[in-house]
């Protein structure tokens, strides 16, 4: 039998659409959970972030490039943790702090302007910036003291101030007497704080006593707003993701040499040559669908529940159940009491624990349940799993 030209206009471009995607799918642009407060290894920031959370100075998570934010008159103060993937960026957007003194925009003017910079992580030297940063006889774990309490630094890495540079913009935070891991740099109305280390609030040092808290201190001495750049990290807002991928798509056309074109087009031939010789063999009868008695007997057993007014017993079987799960994702022991598991799913999960509050508060009540109140247990039990996925 001989298919319609249309059909084959189908699957060709059925074909052509999925090389398309591919293509897009392969490139780089992965996530990178190293020095994100999305993270939740030792190297990620989510225990930090949720810790600032509950010191009520909550911080904004911004997907942009960071360029968007010049143009804007609020003062704020961005934390970008240069880690992983993301310090290829580091001797390209640093060094532009000095480049342009009577430059109008860019990263430089809206520092003058009154803004901070918090950069974690600039452990290379940038000559440009006339710091010398360089591995000195240190001990790779220190702890140095700080208003705060002690301050973990593992690093051998050391800041001097360059002797070449005359004026004295910088002021250090935390040193020993091999040098110095952060400090402070004036720049106009503005201030830059820098670290040799990209770890010193990561989720390893959660329980050292001055780690937290003296990050905290550093990012709250600029403006009000405070945001923690995750565009350093691939995570980016949806606009910005269509927005960079048609310019991506079209660079990508741009530059893709010939040799590439022919051999696309050469699958796409193949591809159409097979599906247009292909046998499908004998028709074959579609079987009905088998039933399914344990959803039968599912159903029915909640049609009899719901009938009897048992919410006591569903909230009872189904509750204890759903937080042993709980209990598994986060690393627990099975036996553990509610208010651990509140602590554990506030440190780990990084969300308000209300939700989980009020699931566990209806399992632990003796008295008849309503409707309402079951509908509601109901709506906060698929709250905490939504939020234990994201």
């Amino acid at each position: 039998m001989k298919r319609s030209p249309r059909r084959n206009w189908i699957i060709g471009a059925i074909v052509l659409g999925t090389i398309i995607f591919l293509t897009l799918a392969m490139a780089p642009g992965a996530k990178n959970s190293a020095g994100s407060t999305f993270g939740r290894g030792p190297d990620g920031y989510g225990a930090w972030y949720a810790f600032m959370e509950k010191r009520g100075t909550p911080l904004e998570r911004w997907k942009r490039p960071l360029k968007e934010l010049f143009g804007q008159s609020q003062q704020a103060t961005v934390l970008q943790i240069y880690d992983g993937t993301a310090s290829d960026s580091l001797n390209t957007t640093i060094p532009s702090l000095i480049d342009s003194k009577d430059s109008k925009e860019g990263l430089a003017a809206w520092i003058k302007r009154g803004n901070t910079l918090v950069v974690l992580g600039l452990d290379t030297p940038i000559s440009r910036l006339l710091m010398v940063i360089s591995v000195t006889r240190a001990e790779f774990s220190t702890r140095q003291e700080s208003p705060e309490g002690p301050v973990k630094i593992e690093t051998t890495r050391r800041f001097q101030p360059d002797p070449k540079q005359t004026d004295n913009r910088n002021k250090a935070w935390l040193s020993d007497r091999f040098g110095t891991t952060v400090w402070q740099q004036s720049l106009g109305k503005g201030q830059i704080f820098y670290a040799v280390t990209s770890h010193l609030g990561a989720n390893a040092y959660q329980d050292e006593a001055g780690n937290f808290p003296f990050l905290a201190k550093i990012v709250t001495q600029g403006g009000d707003r405070l945001l923690v750049d995750e565009y350093l990290h691939g995570y980016k807002d949806r606009d910005v993701v269509t927005q960079e991928a048609a310019q991506n798509w079209m660079g990508y056309l741009a530059k893709t040499p010939l040799l590439t074109i022919f051999v696309q087009g050469l699958i796409v031939f193949v591809l159409f040559v097979w599906a247009e010789n292909r046998r499908f063999g004998s028709v074959q009868r579609v079987n009905p669908p088998a039933v399914d008695n344990s959803q039968s007997y599912i159903q029915a057993l909640a049609g009899v529940l719901e009938k009897a007014q048992s919410h006591g017993f569903v909230v009872d079987v189904v509750g204890k159940e759903e937080q042993l799960q709980l209990q598994r994702k986060l690393g627990l022991d099975s036996k553990l009491d509610a208010d651990d598991l509140l602590a554990n799913w506030i440190e780990q999960i990084g969300h308000p624990a209300d939700a989980l509050q009020q699931v566990l508060n209806l399992q632990s009540q003796k008295q008849p349940i309503s409707d309402a109140d079951f509908i509601n247990w109901l709506e906060q039990l698929q709250t905490v799993r939504n939020q234990t996925t994201q």
